[in-house]
């Protein structure tokens, strides 16, 4: 009884290890959308797409004008930013490093 307690122990521990590294090699990026006026922009549709493999994340903007990725991988990318009425704002070139948290803001016109 006593070794299927250890073994069953030393797996979870093993399993959530891994669970951690996973975690910690991907990037969180985030920030927030304001127009020419500083008011906040909800429902601002986001696009953030690698330019090394081509995969795509979509996000929105919350009634705060807050957005967020929370688990990227790291790579090139490049990031849109869309409202009906407002100009699209892109940033090419954007480099997300393994483990990091970035802050992208925007203000749109």
């Amino acid at each position: 009884m006593g070794r299927l307690m250890l073994r069953t122990l030393v797996c979870l521990a093993v399993i959530w290890t891994g669970s951690v590294v996973a975690q910690g090699t991907n990037v969180t990026l985030s920030g927030s959308i304001v127009d020419a006026t500083r008011a906040l922009m909800p429902g601002v549709k986001l696009t953030l797409a690698n330019t090394q493999t081509g995969a795509r994340l979509v996000a929105f903007s919350n009634e705060s004008g807050v957005y967020r990725f929370p688990s990227v991988q790291s790579g090139l990318y490049r990031l849109t930013a869309e409202q009906p009425g407002f100009q699209t704002i892109v940033y090419s070139g954007l480099v997300l490093e393994v483990s990091a948290q970035i802050t992208h803001n925007f203000t749109m016109d």
